[in-house]
């Protein structure tokens, strides 16, 4: 392949089917040896649909997920602290979408040539070669393509990469959000409990 995408999870598998779609040569490294349908569910914000959309995945997506016109807090507890309603907040810029982070996985593999994604590959280093090329070391030997690192910038990738790396914040305070409806989901009976609407953006709950 032209270009080495090193991580097969939502973002890596994304930046391979637009790189498919536009017709570079791509391959993805995962260090996982298998597939799993372990995960979280994910909101998809307007920015997030739209990027999915532009490279054809618009109606695969649509058919695994639910709308998310609203969500709620909850904390470990088992309280439910605060309610969101991303779509009435957003207005018309754009749809707001629940999907289970594997049913996603499996839409964007199933958008690649069989071949595309290598499970079990561990990459160990980074370098160039004799022309200034970068070179993706791994446990099974080595390949010159154009690296995209997308396993997360504390990862071995990012600090390795040739062009230098380091580590970035990626968020500020903590907490999650979930949709309250889900494919198949039994309906918790705590989340019938009041809920007091709060912004988007919280902190960790005090209690």
């Amino acid at each position: 392949p032209r270009v080495m995408v090193v991580g097969g999870g939502v973002g890596g598998l994304a930046t391979a089917v637009a790189l498919h779609a536009r017709g570079v040569p791509v391959g993805v490294l995962e260090r996982s040896a298998a597939e799993s349908g372990a995960g979280s569910g994910l909101t998809l914000w307007p920015n997030g649909v739209r990027a999915l959309e532009a490279i054809g995945l618009g109606p695969a997506v649509r058919e695994h997920s639910l709308p998310g016109d609203t969500a709620v807090i909850r904390t470990p507890s088992g309280r439910y602290p605060s309610r969101l309603d991303p779509g009435g907040a957003l207005g018309d810029r754009g749809a707001v979408v629940a999907v289970h982070r594997a049913e996603l996985t499996e839409v964007l593999r199933a958008a690649l040539p069989a071949g595309t994604v290598r499970a079990g590959v561990t990459v160990t280093g980074m370098r160039r070669d004799g022309r200034g090329r970068p070179v993706v070391v791994t446990a099974a030997g080595e390949e010159t393509a154009d690296v995209v690192g997308v396993g997360g910038v504390r990862r071995r990738p990012a600090t390795a990469h040739p062009a230098g790396g380091h580590a970035v914040p990626a968020g500020g305070e903590g907490g999650a959000v979930a949709p309250t409806r889900r494919r198949g989901a039994a309906r918790d009976p705590a989340a019938t409990d009041p809920a007091v609407p709060r912004p988007a953006r919280h902190g960790p709950d005090p209690g």
